[in-house]
């Protein structure tokens, strides 16, 4: 859903991308292998968008 209609359609989603304050990925310790690297990927998309949308980046937590 997130690489379907929110990553390709960034410019409709601002709003919601410049207000997103937290994202929580249940059952991470699951995301293995190939599927896992697509997770990676797809949210690493959504970090740069969400950072090209807010005046400050979100983190991730561990990261400064």
């Amino acid at each position: 859903m997130i690489h379907l209609s929110m990553l390709r359609n960034h410019a409709r989603w601002a709003v919601f991308l410049r207000n997103l304050d937290y994202l929580v990925v249940d059952e991470c310790h699951y995301y293995r292998g190939v599927f896992g690297s697509n997770v990676a990927m797809v949210l690493r998309r959504l970090l740069r968008l969400c950072a090209r949308y807010r005046q400050q980046a979100l983190t991730l937590p561990g990261q400064r």
